[in-house]
Parts: structure tokens; C-alpha cells; sequence
């Protein structure tokens, strides 16, 4: 028995050397990690900061042969000019989200309770001018919660969320827009629903990865827009989702921690 006892004594000590060496591996790990992660994020915001400059030379040089060489061009050589052009702003829009998705990975994000229907308000006026171009109707919904978060970056997962709609409808005429929030387990839920083309069941989880494009260059977009939205949900403490049907629209929604359940010192703490 005695020797049983020392047989069950060295086997627990070497379980416990063995749970401390993996536990460390796990710590050196993870360490290595964050630093792939971090040199990552500085990659891409370098790279994307540093395209800039031969893009500005290229918007610059194409525009001056429109202005001053067009008559010299025939119509092919303008078309040629328009297409480059064109990708020009693409460029220019890839590098813009690229340097966005860097920014909020590397910014600290302050949360605090916020308006829902103030922080909808405003991303409805920001797209003013994209509601009126394409004669959209856009369904405000008052809901008179606060969510806890950050009301720049919700203002941008929102944004993102009504120019997709609104974007994704217009190839079937009229976009009609519905926006609303609700209570969702616990959770404040914003959601943004359209009657646009719908997503194919086996693209929904691929959405919110980067440069995920369904539908080519039929529609404008960098594919990063959405990527960008979950990173800012995380950042908040919240999550996003979507519900589709090829055909018949989508719903995209994002849920948030309500600030009417957190604790009175956290919520005191963070309005300071």
C-alpha cells in the first residue's frame, strides 16, 4: 500500500511539472502570437500609408491628360484614361478601409452608454446625400435604448451596414431600408434589413473576412467594409450576424451590452 502511495505521489508531482511546462509553452505561445499580430497590423498600416504616394501621382497624371490633352485623344484613348481612372479610386478605396481595419486594431476604445436612435440619426444624415441619389426610403424605427459602447465606431458598423443595403437593392430598383433596435437576450440589437438581391447560404459566414467581394466588380466595394464592422463590434464587446435569402433581402445586425445591466460603478465610471 505504502509503495502504491509513492507510485500515486510521483505521477501527481510529474502531472504538475507537466501542466507547468505545458502552461508556459501555452504563455510562449500566445506571445508569439501577439508579436505576429502586432507586426501585422504595422505592415499593413505602413503598406497601405505608403501607397498613397505613387496613387497621387497616378490620379494626378491622368487627370492633367484629361484636362489638357484630351483634344489630342480619340475616343478609345479617353475611355482608356477613364478606366485607369476609375481603378485609381478603387485604389484609393482599398487603401482608405485597409488603413481603417489598422486603425481600430491599434486604437485603445473608449466605452460608454449611448443614444441608439442619436447614433442612427446621425449615420442616416451622413448618407443624405447617397439616400437622395438613389431615391431610397429609409425606415427609422425609435427604440429609446442606450447600448454600451463607442458611438464613432457604431456609427461606422451602421454606416456600413446602410450603404450595403442601400448599395445591394438598387440593381432591383427602389432600396427600401428598415432600421430598428431591440432587445435580444439581454443585449441591445441593431438591426438594418433591405429587399435587395439576398446572400446565397454558402457565403454568409465568408462576409466578414476581408476582401470576401460575392459579386465581383459588378458592385463597387473593397470587401473589407464588413471585416472592418465585426473588428469594431469586437472592440465594443459586441458581435454581428446576418440573416439572408438569395432573392429577398438581408438583415444585418449588431448586439451590444445594454447599458441599463451594467453594474452602476461601470456605467458612472465610463459617462466620466
Amino acid at each position: 500500500t505504502r509503495h502504491r502511495q509513492y507510485q500515486v505521489r510521483d505521477l501527481l508531482t510529474q502531472l504538475e511539472l507537466e501542466k507547468d511546462h505545458l502552461e508556459e509553452r501555452v504563455k510562449d505561445r500566445t506571445r508569439e502570437l501577439n508579436r505576429s499580430v502586432r507586426f501585422l497590423e504595422q505592415f499593413t498600416y505602413s503598406m497601405a500609408h505608403d501607397l498613397r504616394a505613387p496613387l497621387r501621382a497616378i490620379r494626378s497624371y491622368t487627370g492633367l491628360l484629361s484636362e489638357d490633352y484630351a483634344q489630342l485623344l480619340d475616343e478609345q484613348g479617353r475611355r482608356m484614361i477613364g478606366k485607369v481612372e476609375s481603378a485609381a479610386g478603387r485604389l484609393d478605396s482599398l487603401i482608405n478601409d485597409l488603413l481603417s481595419l489598422a486603425r481600430l486594431s491599434n486604437l485603445e476604445v473608449p466605452l460608454l452608454p449611448i443614444s441608439v436612435d442619436s447614433v442612427v440619426d446621425g449615420v442616416v444624415y451622413a448618407l443624405d446625400e447617397e439616400i437622395r441619389r438613389t431615391d431610397a426610403v429609409v425606415e427609422k424605427q425609435r427604440c429609446n435604448l442606450k447600448a454600451f459602447g463607442n458611438p464613432v465606431i457604431l456609427k461606422q458598423v451602421l454606416e456600413n451596414f446602410l450603404a450595403n443595403a442601400i448599395k445591394y437593392s438598387e440593381p432591383r430598383g427602389r432600396p427600401e431600408v428598415r432600421i430598428w433596435a431591440e432587445m435580444h437576450e439581454g443585449r441591445v440589437r441593431v438591426c438594418v434589413s433591405d429587399r435587395g438581391i439576398g446572400i446565397a447560404p454558402e457565403f454568409l459566414q465568408k462576409i466578414f473576412q476581408p476582401f470576401q467581394r460575392l459579386h465581383g466588380h459588378e458592385i463597387p466595394g473593397s470587401g473589407i467594409g464588413l471585416a472592418i464592422a465585426a473588428q469594431g463590434a469586437e472592440r465594443m464587446g459586441g458581435s454581428i450576424g446576418v440573416s439572408s435569402q438569395l432573392g429577398e433581402g438581408s438583415t444585418f445586425w449588431i448586439d451590444l451590452n445594454s447599458s441599463v445591466n451594467l453594474p452602476a460603478h461601470v456605467e458612472a465610471a465610463s459617462v466620466a
